[in-house]
């Protein structure tokens, strides 16, 4: 099973310079209102996905009175990866996977399988079959 074994986050919404080593089995991010803990998870999905699940605006993403976020991992698997993604406020965009440019996103999904549930997956449980139907 993949996990992340080193997450580094730069300018990235609320959170200017962070980094750190999950478990692989159980992490538990914990702290006050507005501390971060929705911008690490959402860090995380854009390194699986490169995109938010958020917002689709990258102007929400970057943190204020700055042009880029960075986003470094490590993965670990029978085979470690480095991913490193780059966007920018001109629309200057890099990722790359183990120093190497990539230009699809498929690429970068291929490497780990992530799932969101947010508050609002709840709904395609309990409001029926239509909306499930749409989903």
């Amino acid at each position: 099973m993949v996990h992340f074994k080193k997450v580094e986050i730069s300018h990235f919404r609320n959170l200017i310079s962070t980094s750190f080593i999950p478990s692989p089995s159980l992490n538990i991010i914990s702290g006050s209102n507005v501390s971060g803990k929705s911008s690490i998870l959402e860090a995380i999905y854009y390194v699986a996905t490169g995109n938010s699940f958020r917002t689709s605006r990258l102007s929400h993403v970057i943190s204020h009175e700055n042009d880029c976020f960075i986003l470094y991992s490590e993965l670990a698997n029978l085979i470690s990866h480095r991913i490193g993604i780059r966007r920018c406020r001109n629309l200057n965009h890099q990722t790359r996977i183990d120093g190497k440019d990539i230009s699809k996103r498929s690429e970068l999904v291929q490497l780990i399988t992530l799932q969101i549930i947010s508050p609002e997956s709840i709904s395609l449980l309990l409001e029926g079959s239509d909306l499930r139907r749409n989903y």
